[in-house]
C-alpha cells in the first residue's frame, strides 16, 4: 500500500459523514393539492378536498440519486476498510502504532515521537518509511 492510499484514510471518514448526511436530506418531494368533489349522498353538495401524493417523476430521481450515493459511501468503506486491514496485518507492534497513530488517529510525527519519548519526530518516520519501502 503506497502513502497516498494510508493518508486518504481521514478523507474517507469525512466523506462517509458527509454522504451520510446528505441521504437523510433527501426527501421525496411531496405535491398537495385541493379539488371539488360532492356528497356520496343525497343531497350532493359540493365540497372541497385536500389530496396529498408524491410526484413520480421526482421519487424516480430521488431513488437514482439516493442509489448513487449509497454506492459512494460503500466504496469508501470498502476503502476504509482495506486500510484497517492493511495497518491490522503488520507484524511489528511499533510499526503498526506508528501507522496506526498517524493515519487512523490523526497525529502529527511529533505527536507521535513525543508518545515514545523522542524528542526529534524524525525516528517514527524513518521507521514508517522504511516499512513502506520494504514493503
Amino acid at each position: 500500500m503506497h502513502k497516498e492510499q494510508l493518508a486518504e484514510y481521514g478523507y474517507l471518514l469525512v466523506e462517509i459523514e458527509h454522504l451520510t448526511e446528505r441521504l437523510k436530506n433527501i426527501k421525496c418531494m411531496q405535491e398537495t393539492d385541493i379539488v371539488k368533489a360532492s356528497n356520496t349522498h343525497f343531497p350532493y353538495q359540493e365540497i372541497s378536498l385536500k389530496i396529498e401524493g408524491v410526484v413520480e417523476a421526482e421519487s424516480r430521481k430521488k431513488r437514482k440519486l439516493k442509489k448513487i450515493i449509497r454506492k459512494r459511501i460503500t466504496e469508501c468503506v470498502r476503502r476504509r476498510i482495506e486500510i484497517e486491514e492493511y495497518i491490522s496485518n503488520i507484524d511489528d507492534s511499533r510499526i503498526r502504532m506508528i501507522f496506526e497513530l498517524r493515519y487512523l488517529c490523526g497525529q502529527t510525527w511529533k505527536q507521535i515521537s513525543m508518545r515514545y519519548g523522542n524528542s526529534g519526530e524524525s525516528s517514527p518516520r524513518m521507521a514508517h518509511d522504511r516499512y513502506l519501502k520494504e514493503n
